[in-house]
């Protein structure tokens, strides 16, 4: 209304060739003021929906369902409660379901953040948008559709997309009460011109005057776009907000409970520290090591590989590779047996395991396993979740600004004691225990 009115005089008064002030550029800034706006907020809900895709894709569009005349491929929309389908290593479930038949390793770090992959036998849960890693399972299906895991965190992100901060509500309802407000007061400031200069176009030009100059295009455009920026600088630094009202009280916050993976540390496992035995070369235990690791998904064995072509190591060829899920993997190196694995999996196979090294790096929450030839062990590798190395430093400045830091998590609980010892945080709560207790962590 004020750009439409401003524009409406402006042009009247040039046409006619009246001696009054034209307000084109005003009507021109309002405009651009309000398509920027716009523009801003189309920009977000483009960024919200990608982030939605993104969630979605994770589930597979495919399934390989149990008919009676087989197992045919079927769109997931067709899937109904109590159907029966297969997921092969590498596939990710498509909908919700309980294990039937088979043996696997799960990752279901969509849902958790946690590096580690779940192992699933018959009657375990398995969500629907997690990625089967190493054997086949035979599942049936209980949750289809929106009533999914998945379908439901991508509801809660559009509730969130959709919610206003407690600010911008009362922006709203401003708004409603000035608009009308305005406009009388331009009716009164015609009226009162007009009693007491007695010229109309006097009066016209500062009721006009009113309109334009009280625009209330800031008043609606100001929140929203400082909304827009505050959650994008998160989202950029890796911070989302739950919704706009969170953002508005983060101020306020004297508390601030941080997950452990994927926040603290970097999310995926890492070769921390390695050991040979008396007389064995590192590169020759490294080459082994990545010999039986190199045709894993597995992400303990990523990390193997990972460390191995970082010091220039390559595998060799292997013969008879046999893996035994949850413990360890054998094969023939130059007619020899080699075994790779935890502890228990070598002391099984007749290994003398180097017993205090193992309990003192599984102390400081790390993964051991170990290499051997025969029955001889070659060496150890000590894998964690690295500490991403602005953790500390973040940790420390949050709790300069006055707030008390708190780790949750759901690891094991030397793992979450020694990255919390690291980062210099004092107080851990583990979850994943009915009962979840606080504990202190030791300095």
């Amino acid at each position: 209304m004020g750009t439409g009115v401003a524009w409406v005089f402006s042009a009247a008064v040039t046409l006619m060739k009246l001696d009054q002030p034209v307000y084109f550029e005003a009507s021109a800034l309002v405009v651009t003021l309000v398509l920027l706006g716009r523009l801003l907020e189309a920009r977000a809900k483009a960024s919200a929906g990608a982030g939605m895709a993104s969630l979605l894709r994770l589930q597979p569009r495919m399934a390989h369902v149990e008919r009676p005349g087989g197992v045919v491929d079927e769109s997931v929309d067709q899937l109904a409660i109590g159907d029966v389908f297969v997921v092969r290593p590498g596939e990710s479930m498509p909908v919700d379901g309980a294990v039937l038949e088979g043996a696997s390793e799960v990752n279901e770090a969509m849902l958790t953040g946690e590096s580690n992959l779940v192992a699933k036998t018959a009657g375990a849960e398995v969500f629907a948008g997690t990625l089967n890693q190493t054997g086949a399972l035979r599942v049936r299906a209980t949750k289809v559709g929106a009533q999914t895991v998945l379908a439901s965190i991508v509801q809660m992100v559009q509730q969130a997309q959709g919610s206003k901060a407690s600010v911008q509500r009362l922006a709203d309802k401003v708004s409603a009460v000035f608009v009308p407000a305005v406009l009388a007061l331009a009716v009164l400031t015609f009226a009162g011109t007009w009693l007491v200069t007695g010229s109309a176009t006097v009066s016209l030009v500062h009721g006009v005057s009113v309109l334009v100059i009280a625009c209330p295009c800031a008043l609606g455009l100001a929140t929203p776009t400082a909304i827009m920026v505050g959650t994008g600088l998160g989202a950029r630094a890796g911070i989302l907000f739950r919704n706009a009202d969170a953002l508005e009280q983060a101020r306020r916050l004297n508390l601030l409970v941080t997950d452990k993976t994927g926040t603290l540390t970097r999310g995926q496992p890492g070769v921390v520290a390695s050991q040979t035995a008396e007389g064995i070369q590192s590169d020759d235990f490294l080459r082994l090591a990545c010999a039986l690791e190199q045709n894993s998904e597995h992400p303990l064995a990523r990390a193997v590989m990972e460390h191995a072509r970082a010091a220039g190591i390559a595998p060799v060829a292997v013969e008879d590779f046999k893996a035994v899920p949850g413990q360890g993997v054998s094969a023939r190196v130059g007619g020899q047996v080699v075994r790779l694995g935890s502890s228990d999996f070598l002391s099984q196979n007749g290994c003398v395991v180097d017993t205090a090294l193992v309990q003192a790096w599984q102390a400081e929450g790390r993964t051991v396993i170990g290499v051997a030839r025969e029955q001889a062990v070659l060496g150890y590798l000590a894998l964690a979740d690295e500490i991403r190395p602005e953790a500390r430093a973040a940790i420390t400045a949050l709790r300069a600004r006055g707030l008390r830091v708190v780790m949750l998590t759901g690891d094991n609980e030397r793992a979450a004691q020694a990255v919390a010892h690291q980062v210099g945080i004092d107080e851990v709560v583990q979850v994943f225990c009915p009962m979840a207790r606080r504990r202190k962590s030791p300095g």
